[in-house]
């Protein structure tokens, strides 16, 4: 019984168990497999089986898994088929007995009040001889189970071993590249501070990396290395908030300061001058004592330099707002310069790495359209061969096809004028018959005799003409056979049609005698005659009626008769009994 495990896919190599451990894959059966070959604990294939006394199969490691402990386990499989015979579907490792190594066989016996588990070397010998295919991605390997079990699963080159680094299950031929481009734990450079780190550490890298590009949340400036963004932010940063020095209460941002002073030059002026006003009643109101020439002159200076600086003060305020954007574009400027010289030495790296993998690849390209040549050559060739094989094979066929035909004519041809005719699955064709599938059928050719007239029987199931529908209809068929010229025509033998009665009750006959007249019984000109008969031989509802034997277990009998008195006359040839009788000449 095929299993539905058989699967045409390949698994996975990591999925795959180590060689030795555990039943193989189901997909290595590649024409399916018998349900007895699948072991009843872990659903894989069987390996190195063993059988239960209860009839079920396990894999030798898997009876160790199960019975590790030495405790008793009922059967999965028994459970599942309902068998509560405890002494028969439970499995103990209790009493293990190691019975020795007999050429080169490993016996063990598991043994509990009689109750044994063995080596099955009959499934196993049936596993030997089952066509099997390698399941590991890219092998082609295909063969029988012996040899994959002996030889191919412990060395095919696709088969998984452990990556070094990282772990994986990897295809020897494919470690090579999982190594250089697809392993975790592989070595690279980080593109912004040139720093070896393993692929795997890439993301935790970047969040600490101080060359790493990064984005002002204020301005939306981006590529600003790590270790800069303190300070872009505390001195170049158009978004960063600032206190005017005009005695305003509000905190602006830098890209908007030079507006400001715009807009409120009358209350800086305003402002200004109060601080000035201030200070002049400050000074007034020192006491007359201070307020010597020499003190008033000094004063007088102070103020005059405080009006000097502040007017220097606005002029560079009005200069710095000006000058901020230049300055802002000449930083950004000087950003990217230095950007730019940390990145093109990584992408000249890259450059020359990808320029090697290039003719690396077009040295591989060149090989493989030599080989796809090659290929081609070889496939054209094998499908001439091959669209040869199948002409030979289909004139085979054909020639086989028809010494069948012949075979079974010859195996159901009678030579006494009778014919049997057993007709089964009578239902399948009535249907036929309704649906207009197939109307008619023919039976096997009988004769008169060796040298005598070829005939058959044809039978409506669903009637024909007046009995369509109603009745069964019957009918006799002269068929071209290959002594005609010999035989007198047209036929006049009587001929009896006759269902048989398989309870021995009442047998329906019918009898005729031919009609010269009838094209029917001249002598044929093609493969057969128009057939004559009985079109309402039997109403349906009296065939089917379960009173009468006419159909039992689905299938009726037909016999027909034809007279063979007087015609051996023209069949014998036997010089001693004279010429012929008066007869007329064969037509």
């Amino acid at each position: 019984m095929a299993a539905e495990g058989d699967s045409g896919g390949n698994t996975p190599t990591n999925s795959l168990p180590p060689p030795g451990t555990g039943g193989y894959p189901l997909e290595i059966f590649s024409s399916g497999f018998d349900h007895k070959f699948v072991c009843s604990h872990c659903k894989r294939i069987l390996r190195d089986p063993l059988q239960s006394y209860c009839g079920h199969r396990f894999c030798r490691i898997c009876c160790q898994e199960l019975l590790g402990e030495g405790q008793t386990v009922p059967c999965v499989e028994c459970q599942e088929d309902q068998i509560t015979d405890t002494e028969f579907s439970m499995l103990s490792q209790d009493q293990l007995l190691f019975l020795g190594i007999h050429f080169n066989i490993l016996v063990v016996l598991y043994e509990k009040c009689g109750v044994q588990m063995f080596p099955d070397n009959a499934v196993k010998r049936e596993m030997a001889r089952m066509p099997t295919k390698c399941i590991h991605p890219y092998c082609t390997w295909s063969g029988i189970f012996k040899e994959y079990e002996t030889q191919h699963e412990k060395n095919c080159p696709h088969r998984p071993q452990p990556c070094p680094a990282c772990g994986a299950g990897v295809s020897r031929v494919l470690m090579e590249q999982h190594q250089e481009m697809e392993c975790p734990q592989r070595k690279i450079r980080c593109d912004h501070c040139l720093q070896e780190i393993s692929a795997a550490s890439r993301e935790h890298h970047a969040n600490e990396c101080q060359q790493y590009p990064l984005r002002c949340e204020a301005c939306d400036k981006c590529n600003i290395p790590r270790y800069k963004m303190k300070d872009h932010k505390e001195r170049e940063c158009p978004k960063r908030i600032i206190q005017c020095p005009m005695g305003c209460s509000e905190q602006l941002t830098m890209d908007i300061f030079h507006e400001h002073l715009t807009i409120n030059l009358a209350e800086h002026t305003a402002w200004l001058m109060d601080q000035m006003l201030q200070l002049e009643q400050r000074v007034q109101s020192l006491p007359v004592s201070v307020a010597t020439p020499s003190s008033l002159d000094s004063i007088v200076t102070a103020i005059n330099g405080l009006e000097q600086k502040t007017t220097e003060l606005s002029r560079q305020i009005e200069e710095l707002s000006q000058g901020d954007l230049l300055r802002q574009q000449v930083t950004d400027t000087v950003d990217r310069v230095n950007m730019m010289d940390q990145v093109m030495p990584v992408l000249h790296r890259e450059i020359e790495q990808l320029l090697r993998s290039l003719e690396q690849m077009e040295t591989r390209a060149h090989a493989d359209r030599l080989r796809i040549q090659q290929l081609t050559t070889s496939v054209e060739q094998l499908t001439g061969q091959v669209r040869s094989l199948e002409r030979t094979i289909a004139l085979k066929d054909a020639s086989i096809a028809e010494h069948e035909v012949r075979m079974q004519a010859l195996e159901f041809a009678r030579y006494d004028g009778t014919l049997l005719w057993k007709i089964s699955d009578f239902d399948r064709k009535r249907r036929d018959a309704v649906s207009g599938k197939v109307t008619s059928i023919y039976s096997p050719a009988f004769y008169t005799g060796v040298v005598g007239y070829k005939m058959c029987a044809r039978i409506y199931p669903n009637g024909d003409g007046m009995g369509k529908n109603s009745h069964l209809s019957l009918f006799f068929v002269l068929m071209r056979g290959h002594y005609d010229s010999l035989l007198p025509w047209p036929f006049q033998q009587k001929v009896t049609l006759m269902l048989i009665d398989q309870k021995y009750r009442e047998h329906v006959i019918d009898a005729f005698r031919p009609d010269p007249t009838s094209s029917s019984f001249k002598r044929p000109t093609t493969e057969m005659n128009i057939a004559s008969g009985c079109p309402v031989f039997i109403p349906l509802a009296k065939l089917t009626n379960q009173q009468f034997g006419y159909l039992k277990d689905n299938t009726m009998f037909i016999k027909i008769i034809v007279e063979t008195e007087g015609l051996d006359k023209y069949t014998e040839f036997n010089p001693l009994k004279g010429p012929l009788p008066n007869a007329a000449p064969p037509q």
